[in-house]
């Protein structure tokens, strides 16, 4: 599988390279505003564009995917002596690196920007100092939750990225190349996320218990209306009998994602 890997990260490489040009190029222009705009203006874009290339990323990912199952690059990808778990273990491990890379290089340069140009670089020591020495906070209780919402992030981007699989692998199966298979595998995704939302909520609702079992960074708990009294802890709050159906859904689809991959995809 790390051949695949590294097949997958080389032919996205210049595509990647032109996303962070991109970022570094508008950061740039926006460096020449400075003391034109007010700061909070210029931090707000540097971040905006964050934001956006991330989501640039995301939608790149898609494309990368979709392009093997419409274009000649199927014909070497999908008929390698590989199982199509391998093939599309290895297409989504590529798409979570080059994610995490897009974003964790585009907060670099954003926390760059205010540091050094803007002149910030004091105030974020200051505020760093101010949470870890800060008798009132739990330091500890603090990264684990961020660890914590970190992993639930990831798993919700992994289980959405794999559903957009789902939905390109069914269209293709059952139009393969006729005329509105990518609006037909948009209404596939629709559907899907509107059932399994819907079975979710129903799930949560009648095992409302909250992944909340510890207080917040500060030592105060927060009541969120929704847990009835459950300790929030968590920027992203997750179910724990919904966990572990959602857990159990991206399985589901990832497994028949690869089994139409290598069985019923006509090339």
């Amino acid at each position: 599988m790390l051949k695949l890997i590294k097949y997958e990260l080389k032919t996205v490489s210049k595509e990647f390279l032109i996303l962070l040009g991109v970022v570094v190029f508008l950061n740039l222009a926006l460096m020449t505003r400075i003391n034109a705009w007010g700061d909070d203006a210029i931090m707000g874009l540097s971040f905006l564009i964050w934001f956006g290339v991330c989501v640039g990323a995301f939608i790149f990912n898609i494309i990368m995917f979709t392009r093997d199952l419409k274009q000649d690059t199927g014909y070497l990808v999908l008929t390698l002596p590989r199982s199509g778990y391998q093939i599309l273990g290895a297409k989504l491990i590529s798409a979570l690196i080059v994610s995490a890379a897009t974003a964790v290089l585009g907060g670099i340069i954003f926390l760059f920007m205010v540091a050094v140009p803007l002149g910030k670089y004091d105030n974020i020591i200051r505020a760093l100092h101010q949470i870890t020495k800060d008798p009132t906070v739990n330091t500890f209780a603090l990264y684990r939750n961020l660890f914590v919402d970190l992993i639930i992030s990831i798993a919700g981007y992994t289980s959405t990225l794999l559903i957009i699989y789902f939905s390109c692998v069914i269209s293709k199966m059952i139009m393969n190349k006729r005329k509105y298979s990518g609006f037909v595998s948009f209404l596939i995704f629709i559907v899907i996320n509107l059932v399994y939302g819907k079975l979710y909520q129903l799930i949560s609702k009648a095992f409302p218990k909250t992944l909340n079992p510890y207080v917040t960074y500060t030592g105060d708990p927060i009541t969120i209306s929704s847990g009835k009294g459950s300790v929030d802890i968590l920027l992203l709050p997750v179910s724990v009998v919904g966990g572990i159906f959602a857990l159990l859904v991206t399985v589901g689809i990832f497994i028949g994602t690869a089994y139409i991959m290598e069985r019923k995809l006509d090339l």
